[in-house]
């Protein structure tokens, strides 16, 4: 169908369509619905949860429904707008949103996305909503031991949403599921989360991308697409950073939610993660941290491997100036009967409270008013009281529950953060195990190198950061684009300040590039990969690679160009399998992805030409087998050539039928995996003579058998014998 008349049909009404001033129909929500449209405004600005950026959209649509996103597409394509870009909260530092002049789907409505304090709708009455379901498929699937259970759930899914909802049925005594990790914010949305790779914590788990099993998407023609883990194109699918078009859908593999015994440990900073071997404390540092003695160590660092190794989620924080961090870990082998929720409601509230009260803090002229070191030292002190920090037995709460304990309202107090996912190797690489075969050592330097960057800041009487040095261990991951792919384990290490309107921009900025500089070093010295999180900050700053100062979005185009030839080569196939070209599917992009993934008109003609080749080797190495009938039984056909089944060489056929070379009707291509025994029919009328060419791959060593059969006395099938 053409573009026109689809979006025609999708408009059309029996009443006169309401049209903008282009005179293009405006969509609507629904075919059924002919009265409601899409909400949509050409004045709504854009801006990232940091305020690090800020664009003037061309339009924002607000669609409620999964059709309503289709047809903002179709509108978006029918204006002439040359970019659609999705969103939901904005926690992407990184100018991934949309830019000028775009097309910007809203997957939140603008009072969720942009009120302070943040206000969230009541879940039960949101999860009814097409974009924000939450439905259990009573499908599972195992892999690695696991048993995952299928959920089908909207792109607007908040991780508030969903820890609500499932809470609700856990502290009931219910069965209740969660995601095997996330991010520690409540104010994220499931497809914001996939589509740039977000993590949480622990060696054991992945990116949360990692645990899609099926995303469902709107193509560049309005239609919706599948790829799931059958398709072989998921690992770029999954995590796309938004460039195959808006989420719809997304099959995620949820676990059954057990109690865990939830720790928050306040410990001296030189304990926390303990030095590197030989470590020697620089003058500037000696009197703010206490370097332990040679038991102390053997004590802190027994404890710090245990987190690590023997805990299913291990983070910690370490805030400026301060001489103790906090360590949050748990285990999952908690008593549901004891559980109680987390944090408590009174402590909730507080934290809430203190988020509120700590972004108006910051905006007041009498904070403004203080020097740096008196800012950073009331922020600081501020900022500790949220992590319920104790030293008493650990606290029985749901899974979810410790994944978010920060609890509620933690975007109400805006950030800038700068974080880096660096490759932890391991100790022995021929063994496949990761348990205690990590070599740690460059945890506890990156850690370490941090500190020192602060306290040399610190003796000059400069205060760049206000915010938190966090560090997590979590695992690797298998998607194209995972700044986590092919690591056995991952140090994730950020820090964070005030928004950047509020800092001495220039210390900051000089700041976190030496802080860069040293992580790098380290990266270099243990020979891992070493990229920022692309969600995050890093543009403007910049990179020693190979000898060489690179500008970071150069860094980040080279490490990533053999993984962005993968990536487009699957997008080929995907937009072939759509209809659709890889041109067509630019539309989803804006100038910073472009500077990052770019597609190149060589790459393009590269692939273009892989896939011809392909198909000009399959026609030279085509099988002909010629079928005709017995004059004296005119309805049945047979075997003219070979007189005898035939092995024809391959487990994947493409077959044509026809009445003669080349007069040829197209059988649809027919796929058997060769350790399957099975029949596979390609039914036609055969005219006389007739050809069936099959197209094989001759790498494939297995092949099957041709024979022919009649159906209801009158031959018409062709049957492939595995």
């Amino acid at each position: 169908m053409a573009l026109a008349d689809f979006i025609t049909q999708c408009f059309s009404s029996e009443v006169e369509p309401e049209v903008d001033e282009k005179g293009v129909p405006f969509p609507r929500e629904s075919k059924t619905n002919k009265k409601k449209f899409v909400k949509l405004s050409s004045t709504d600005t854009y801006a990232d949860w940091g305020e690090s950026y800020h664009t003037q959209p061309g339009k924002t649509a607000y669609p409620e429904t999964v059709e309503g996103v289709q047809r903002s597409v179709l509108y978006a394509i029918a204006r002439g707008f040359r970019e659609i870009r999705q969103s939901g909260y904005g926690h992407s530092w990184s100018r991934q949103g949309p830019g000028n002049r775009a097309f910007h789907i809203a997957m939140l409505s603008k009072e969720e996305r942009t009120s302070f304090p943040t206000k969230y709708p009541k879940t039960k009455d949101a999860l009814k909503k097409d974009l924000r379901k939450i439905v259990n498929t009573n499908r599972t699937v195992t892999e690695g031991g696991v048993t995952y259970h299928l959920f089908d759930m909207g792109p607007s899914v908040t991780n508030h949403q969903l820890r609500e909802h499932m809470d609700q049925i856990f502290y009931k005594g219910g069965k209740a599921f969660c995601l095997p990790v996330s991010v520690v914010m409540t104010e994220n949305t499931l497809a914001g989360m996939v589509s740039n790779g977000c993590h949480g914590a622990g060696w054991q788990h992945k990116t949360v991308a990692d645990y899609v099993e099926e995303i469902t998407f709107v193509n560049p023609l309005g239609k919706l697409q599948t790829i799931t883990r059958k398709d072989k194109e998921w690992r770029s699918a999954f995590l796309g950073y938004g460039m195959l078009g808006p989420i719809v859908n997304l099959k995620m593999r949820l676990v059954e939610m057990p109690a865990v015994n939830l720790s928050l440990e306040k410990i001296p900073v030189g304990q926390q993660i303990p030095p590197p071997r030989d470590y020697k404390m620089p003058e500037n540092m000696r009197q703010f941290i206490k370097l332990p003695d040679e038991k102390t160590k053997a004590a802190a660092m027994a404890a710090f491997l245990k987190r690590v190794y023997k805990t299913q989620h291990y983070e910690e924080f370490v805030f400026p100036g301060q001489t103790d961090g906090y360590a949050v870990s748990y285990t999952e082998d908690g008593e549901s009967k004891k559980a109680k929720k987390f944090p408590p409601t009174i402590d909730a509230d507080l934290n809430a409270a203190g988020e509120v009260a700590a972004q108006l803090m910051t905006n007041s002229l009498g904070f403004k008013a203080l020097s740096e070191k008196s800012q950073e030292a009331l922020l600081s002190d501020f900022a500790q009281f949220a992590l319920y920090a104790t030293k008493k037995k650990p606290f029985v709460t749901s899974k979810i529950d410790a994944i978010h304990f920060r609890g509620d309202h933690v975007q109400d107090f805006k950030a800038s953060d700068y974080e880096f996912e660096i490759g932890i190797p391991k100790l022995n690489p021929n063994s496949q195990a990761i348990e205690d075969n990590l070599n740690l050592e460059i945890v506890m330097e990156l850690y370490w190198a941090q500190l020192e960057v602060y306290y040399k800041y610190n003796a000059a009487n400069k205060h760049p950061q206000f915010l938190p040095l966090e560090l997590r261990v979590n695992g690797g991951s298998d998607l194209t684009l995972s700044a986590q792919r092919g690591n056995a384990a991952t140090c994730a290490i950020e820090i964070l300040s005030l928004e950047e309107s509020k800092l001495p921009v220039d210390q900051w900025h000089q700041y976190v590039q030496e802080t860069i500089d040293r992580w790098k070093e380290i990266a270099d010295k243990y020979q891992v990969p070493f990229f920022p999180h692309l969600a995050k900050q890093y543009e403007g700053r910049s990179v020693v690679h190979n000898g060489r100062r690179m500008d970071m979005l150069e860094y980040v185009r080279e490490m990533f160009a053999p993984r962005v030839e993968e990536f487009y080569r699957d997008c080929l196939s995907i937009a072939m399998k759509g209809g659709y070209t890889l041109r067509d599917m630019e539309i989803y992009k804006n100038d910073f992805l472009r500077q990052i993934f770019p597609l190149t008109p060589e790459l393009e003609a590269k692939l273009l030409k892989e896939v011809e080749d392909k198909r000009r080797e399959a026609a030279a190495n085509a099988k002909v087998v010629r079928v005709w009938r017995d004059p004296t039984q005119p309805n049945v056909p047979a075997l003219l050539y070979p007189a005898a089944p035939t092995r024809m060489g391959n487990t994947s056929l493409h077959a044509k039928l026809g009445a003669s070379q080349p007069a040829v009707r197209s059988i649809p291509k027919i796929t058997v995996p060769a350790s399957q025994s099975r029949t596979v029919q390609a039914e036609r009328d055969l005219d006389s003579p007739a050809y069936v060419r099959f197209w094989h791959d001759p790498t494939k060593t297995d092949a099957p058998t041709l024979s022919a059969a009649s159906s209801d006395g009158r031959m018409k099938m062709l049957i492939l014998k595995y």
